[in-house]
């Protein structure tokens, strides 16, 4: 039953992900997508891996929860944009302080968890920054 369950919801984040990319902001020529999910975290892994892929080339995506007055973000960038020098694990060393939180991961994708959701305007425009500044 779990097995099936788990077959619903992959498929169900496949018809999530052609949406949510239609939302992506441009940056630089980047398709940047940061947008705040209610969906279960564990689930937003499998997500970004779907936003990358359906993104194929020059793609930004970061997703965030906010669940009992802790932000939970994840980053990913297709491998494109890492092969011109864009490095997650740079990325989430800058804005973990701003979420009072940590977090680790590659190149391409990272996760990162804090006790402070009230400055992810900021983080967001880090994010972009980053982008922008490390393109090479």
């Amino acid at each position: 039953m779990e097995s099936q369950l788990m077959k619903y919801k992959l498929q169900e984040l496949d018809s999530q992900a052609e949406k949510l990319l239609k939302e992506a902001q441009e940056v630089k020529g980047v398709k940047y997508l940061f947008r705040e999910m209610n969906d279960d975290p564990k689930f937003l892994g499998f997500l970004v891996d779907k936003l990358k892929e359906k993104g194929k080339r020059q793609t930004a995506v970061v997703l965030f929860t906010i669940r009992d007055n802790r932000v939970n973000l994840l980053l990913g960038f297709t491998p494109d944009l890492v092969d011109k020098g864009i490095d997650a694990r740079q990325i989430v060393k800058k804005i973990s302080p701003l979420i009072k939180g940590g977090g680790g991961g590659r190149k391409d994708f990272v996760q990162a968890g804090g006790k402070d959701y009230s400055r992810i305007q900021e983080v967001t425009d880090i994010i972009k920054q980053e982008i922008i500044s490390n393109l090479k």
